[in-house]
């Protein structure tokens, strides 16, 4: 179907940790904002995981994040 991710689901935009309490697991995904910063996306996307929310852009930020604490050393 148009507009859904491949695994059926629908993506929603999200902002902050507020907005990832409505999302509701089984219909929807979560695509989190690109203006978020890396450590309130971190917290955002542990939150998501322990609910069992999809994080559709959770790797490439992940990996973004680590080369800004390798940076830090």
């Amino acid at each position: 179907m148009r507009g859904l991710h491949p695994r059926g689901l629908i993506p929603t935009r999200v902002n902050s940790m507020a907005e990832l309490e409505l999302v509701d697991p089984s219909k929807q995904c979560v695509i989190i904002a690109s203006n978020i910063g890396a450590q309130k996306f971190a917290r955002i996307e542990a939150a998501a995981s322990q609910r069992g929310v999809y994080v559709v852009n959770g790797k490439q930020k992940k990996q973004d994040l680590d080369n800004v604490n390798k940076e830090g050393e």
